[in-house]
């Protein structure tokens, strides 16, 4: 089990707000220094061909959502890409060093496909394949050339640091938040948004937001989205079994997530635990006791 024991059982979310707070503070100032440059490993060895490799791949099978699919040269798009950040200090890169490269992508509108996502990398991947009816981030034409992939510039030869990373920096905010930025702003009609309501890093339990102010979905998506082309952003709020829910809809971040929705005049609906997201976290554990689902029969229906 991963139960949490609550300093006081009756106040869940006092004590959940004072380690968010402990969070965003940990991650401010000269604490975040401590973490932020600590070496990392370097840029992903073989990067040009797994990037033309994937290149060629999406060109040729999964082009469905490309405008202009015969008029993409995966080597000049390469050559774009690398411009972007070698021999450049990769703390230093910003959006703009990737627009060349992302102005040579025309993709789609995307009608009730948006899903997004943070907190939920896994869950949100394996419900969008199960149905084979959402895009993520990561099934976007940049999103599948780079996901997994690390890189980052170096101002010595041959321009690419294969050694080490900046840990900060080899996340690659710059990129990764103008993907985010395209794909919010392809959506249209209905937009999902998959988050954790159990949020805990692996090793230390530190608790997390569901919907973290400096994430991808904060600073890039739900500034970005096309509000009069939007007919409802749905949050699925899902929880791991046997584990505290920490957070739930119209609770600490999540309420923020839907306020700054609002706010922007979307409509916006919360939903904890949906069945499809409950039968998705029961795949792999289908006789857990919390996955043991009436039948219709079993209810008199």
């Amino acid at each position: 089990m991963n139960k949490i024991s609550f300093p006081d059982p009756d106040d869940t979310e006092g004590y959940v707000r004072s380690k968010i707070q402990q969070y965003y503070y940990l991650r401010s100032g000269k604490r975040k220094l401590q973490w932020m440059f600590k070496p990392y490993k370097g840029t992903t060895p073989h990067i040009r061909e797994i990037f033309l490799g994937r290149c060629w791949d999406y060109v040729q099978n999964k082009h469905s959502f490309l405008f202009n699919s015969k008029n993409i040269d995966c080597v000049v798009l390469w050559n774009s890409f690398v411009k972007a950040f070698a021999n450049k200090n990769p703390c230093g890169l910003r959006k703009r060093d990737y627009a060349e490269f992302f102005s040579m992508i025309y993709e789609k509108p995307l009608y009730d496909k948006v899903l997004l996502w943070s907190g939920t990398r896994e869950w949100a991947h394996t419900y969008a394949r199960l149905f084979d009816k959402y895009v993520t981030l990561e099934d976007t034409f940049a999103g599948f050339l780079l996901n997994g992939l690390t890189w980052c510039g170096s101002k010595n030869w041959p321009g690419i640091n294969f050694n080490t990373c900046p840990y900060e920096c080899s996340k690659q905010k710059a990129f990764w938040g103008l993907a985010a930025d395209k794909l919010a702003m392809r959506a249209r009609g209905i937009v999902h948004v998959m988050l954790n309501g159990t949020r805990q890093h692996l090793v230390d339990r530190q608790i997390f937001p569901a919907f973290m102010d400096d994430s991808y979905l904060a600073e890039d998506q739900v500034p970005k989205l096309p509000v009069g082309k939007i007919t409802e952003v749905k949050l699925l709020v899902g929880h791991t079994l046997h584990h505290t829910k920490l957070e739930k809809c119209n609770s600490l971040s999540i309420k923020e997530l839907q306020g700054r929705l609002v706010h922007r005049g979307l409509k916006t609906s919360c939903y904890d635990d949906p069945n499809v997201l409950r039968h998705l976290l029961c795949l792999n554990q289908p006789n857990d006791s919390l996955c043991l689902f009436r039948t219709m029969a079993e209810n008199g229906d």
